[in-house]
């Protein structure tokens, strides 16, 4: 019998917050390629417990198996919302200092760059990089934790017979 989604929800979130806790530490987040470890994860975790289901269960419909990569998938950004809200406010606050200070790098290769404009508006600044990157989190996992959940259901399901 498949563990449940909660518990294989867990599962793919700690790999997830264990892999940015490594590249936080080795101070490798703002490199290009960092979140692709973390949104191959989720994707391949979403389809394998999505597998476990429908091995685990006679006859799955696709409906069913979307239904539950989707709540896999909805444990793990419950979880990542989490840590990334503590990750962004107490536990690595100096990543959002990080990505302001590197936005501002790529800013100023750009005309018509105001470094007053840019000191007068640093604290809103910050907070938007802050929020922007809570909500994009949540949302981009969420898509890509349905796309998972919906190709899953489709290699995965089996048909009923009536």
């Amino acid at each position: 019998m498949a563990k449940t989604h909660v518990k294989l929800g867990l599962i793919i979130a700690a790999f997830i917050v264990l892999i940015d806790i490594v590249l936080q530490v080795t101070h490798q987040k703002l490199q290009v390629w960092s979140d692709y470890p973390a949104r191959i994860i989720l994707f391949v975790g979403v389809m394998v417990a999505t597998f476990l289901q429908s091995k685990s269960v006679n006859a799955c419909t696709f409906s069913q198996l979307v239904g539950y990569g989707f709540k896999v998938a909805t444990v793990v950004v419950c979880v990542l919302f989490l840590y990334t809200v503590l990750s962004v406010y107490f536990v690595f606050p100096n990543y959002v200092e990080s990505v302001f200070v590197q936005s501002i790098e790529e800013a100023k290769k750009t005309p018509g760059f105001n470094m007053a404009e840019v000191e007068k508006n640093t604290a809103i600044a910050k907070k938007v990089i802050a929020i922007s990157l809570i909500s994009g989190m949540v949302l981009l996992n969420l898509a890509i934790g349905l796309v998972s959940a919906v190709i899953a259901g489709i290699l995965f399901q089996k048909k009923v017979v009536q």
